[in-house]
């Protein structure tokens, strides 16, 4: 369902700990390290490259009917992190949040064009992102 990833290859999948390996489209390679995991509702993660910064991230699913439900994806990005609030603002908005935005509408948008067609989701579905294709 995402159009920016190479592979995905889950590390440890058990009761106490969850964690995979995301490589993205221009190899770029995070960790994802799950912190909650509620079936059917959403997960908490931290993802990032091995020992890096690390950005938390929300997946939530809502039901809107017995055939529907609504995704939304929340990103706390860490990649401004090193920086003072004040010096990261202006960067975040006319950078960060821009390509965050793009890169959750694609995201979001291989769910959708999966659940429609039955089928993987195209690469770079909406266009190459600048951090991930």
């Amino acid at each position: 369902c995402h159009p920016f990833c190479k592979s995905n290859t889950v590390v440890q999948w058990d009761e106490g700990e969850h964690f995979d390996i995301l490589v993205y489209l221009n190899d770029k390679t995070y960790i994802r390290k799950f912190q909650n995991w509620s079936e059917g509702s959403g997960y908490t993660l931290l993802i990032g490259e091995a020992n890096g910064p690390q950005s938390y991230v929300v997946w939530n699913v809502d039901s809107l009917g017995a055939s529907q439900s609504r995704l939304t994806i929340t990103v706390y990005p860490s990649i401004l992190s090193k920086l003072p609030k004040m010096l990261a603002f202006l960067p975040h908005v006319l950078w960060v949040r821009p390509r965050l935005k793009f890169y959750l509408k694609s995201v979001i948008s291989g769910f959708q064009y999966h659940a429609e067609n039955k089928e993987p989701v195209p690469r770079n579905h909406l266009g190459q992102h600048p951090w991930f294709s």
